[in-house]
């Protein structure tokens, strides 16, 4: 098993050449400054009513406001997981290591007080790392639920990755996943989708910028429960027939 990877407070790295991003950022915090009053909370009532729509406010520990973060739905145990993104308001371009939980039954945030973590056999305290731009999907093995993250820009290595991070949220661990076979290529904003014991990988983009280069292939890391391995039984497949790409 690949040993998990650790990102200090002092870290930095360079900027993203990424316009949209900033773009975007300037733009949420614009809408969050001209959010009109008529929606804020009512700490006098629990809901309002507005013609046919119910507004719910959320309780406990809301996260921030990110922009660019993940979200990844576990509709078996009524649960949304909020994933990284970029802090509104900053110019340092760092991804952060954000990790909430919203249970939707009662619309109550959580931000596990503990650190993922988990390498080898000893567990050890380490935040998930800075990744921006990564895949997200949803991972039930056995009945039990998974976050999978794939590739991604690496903030701390400046690099673009191509390994897959395990959260379990119930235990509040992490994992880089140990996969049989030669990896696949490193790439950002992956779509990814896991049905039964396979993590599907489409597409993404080898860099950003002006020339991102799209990928046009696509990749199947699959799980043997009788030997408790995960292999690539599919590793970047161009696709058949005329896609477009990215």
């Amino acid at each position: 098993m690949s040993n998990s990877i650790s990102l200090g407070s002092t870290a930095r790295t360079r900027p993203i050449r990424i316009t949209r991003a900033r773009n975007a950022q300037k733009q949420a915090q614009k809408t969050r400054e001209q959010r009109p009053a008529s929606i804020s909370t009512n700490n006098n009532a629990n809901a309002r009513t507005n013609s046919n729509l119910e507004i719910q406010p959320a309780t406990g520990e809301c996260p921030p406001y990110n922009d660019h973060f993940g979200t990844v739905e576990d509709h078996s145990n009524h649960k949304v997981y909020l994933i990284g993104g970029f802090r509104c308001g900053t110019r340092d371009n760092m991804p952060t290591s954000d990790f909430s939980v919203c249970d939707t039954n009662h619309l109550t945030f959580r931000k596990p007080h503990a650190p993922f973590s988990r390498e080898e056999q000893s567990r050890c305290r380490k935040p998930l790392p800075r990744i921006s731009f990564p895949g997200f999907t949803l991972l039930r093995i056995a009945g039990v639920s998974y976050v999978a993250l794939l590739g991604g820009y690496d903030a701390k290595s400046e690099q673009v990755r191509s390994n897959i991070i395990i959260i379990d949220p119930a235990k509040r661990e992490w994992w880089t996943l140990s996969i049989e076979g030669e990896g696949v290529a490193p790439r950002i904003s992956p779509a990814i989708v896991a049905i039964g014991n396979c993590i599907y990988v489409f597409s993404g983009y080898r860099r950003f910028g002006d020339d991102p280069q799209p990928y046009d292939s696509y990749s199947i890391a699959e799980y043997f429960p009788e030997r408790e391995v995960w292999r690539w039984s599919t590793r970047d497949q161009p696709y058949s027939g005329s896609i477009p790409p990215g």
